[in-house]
């Protein structure tokens, strides 16, 4: 039981930090701040 409440915690946590970088500071995983919302959800094939 203890195993997985620790685990949920650090889920939440994980998803609180993870939700401050995208939405607070601006950073994204395609490494350019200044692409539009709805582009950047948009995956580009290479």
């Amino acid at each position: 039981m203890l195993v997985a409440v620790l685990g949920w915690v650090a889920l939440l946590f994980g998803g609180w930090v993870g939700g401050s970088i995208v939405f607070v500071y601006g950073m994204r995983v395609i490494m350019e701040p200044s692409t539009p919302t709805r582009e950047a959800l948009k995956p580009k094939l290479r």
